[in-house]
């Protein structure tokens, strides 16, 4: 018969630590009463770094970039800010990128009463965390359970097992733990009427992984999908 042999505990703990695990903290909030079917296009305002300190201006331009990619998941012909801009100045015959060096607040306000012209929604996106943190999980000692078996040939001359099973304390040193940390408020808005129309704000903290801007990809990819189910 085959010996049993059991992992040692420390190793054990070794690959909990290694192994990539996730919290999240999610908050989601719609308006029940709009027809989300309805939606056709939107305009994908860029992408908010104001409440964050990025390390370098690469790491904003990957972000922006994953997150136009995202914005398209949903069925939807989609503006940059820009586009319509263009759009609302041939209709309106005004420059409005002249207008907003000389009235910025007349600009503004020709943008927004004239934007579901062309779209059904806006989406603005704050990213308001994105950095890579740790922790020190203590010091400390586990029992372990062990296991060994013997052999013995008994009066007929056959060779019998007998199996012991016996607990150890085992010491389990410090372990830094390394997070990536992201935080992302999405707010979608009803063009005609300015209202929000779905929010959500969401925290995601992976242990193990100083890998921020796969943590983002995948938030920004689950809220693009979440909104497209709703248009479905």
């Amino acid at each position: 018969m085959r010996k049993l042999y059991l992992l040692p505990i420390y190793l054990i703990a070794l690959l909990f630590f290694v192994m990539p695990t996730v919290s999240a903290e999610k908050t989601d909030w719609s308006d029940n009463t709009y027809n989300f079917k309805t939606i056709r296009s939107a305009l994908i305002y860029d992408l908010d770094f104001s409440q964050v300190n990025l390390s370098n201006d690469i790491i904003a331009r990957k972000l922006a970039d994953e997150y136009i990619k995202k914005s398209t998941k949903p069925t939807y012909i989609t503006f940059s800010a820009e586009q319509l801009d263009r759009k609302i100045s041939l209709e309106q015959s005004i420059d409005l990128d002249t207008l907003k060096k000389t009235d910025s607040e007349k600009a503004t306000t020709l943008f927004a009463e004239n934007m579901s012209h062309f779209v059904d929604i806006y989406v603005e996106t704050h990213l308001l965390s994105y950095k890579i943190g740790s922790y020190i999980v203590p010091a400390h000692t586990t029992w372990q359970n062990q296991t060994t078996t013997d052999h013995y040939t008994d009066s007929n001359g056959r060779t019998r097992d007998i199996t012991h099973t016996y607990t150890i304390p085992v010491y389990v040193p410090d372990a830094t733990v390394t997070t990536a940390v992201v935080r992302l408020r999405f707010d979608v808005f009803n063009a005609k009427t300015n209202k929000v129309i779905f929010s959500r704000e969401e925290e995601r903290v992976r242990d193990n992984s100083d890998d921020p801007y796969g943590v983002f990809s995948r938030m920004t990819d689950s809220f693009f999908s979440d909104l497209k189910n709703k248009m479905q």
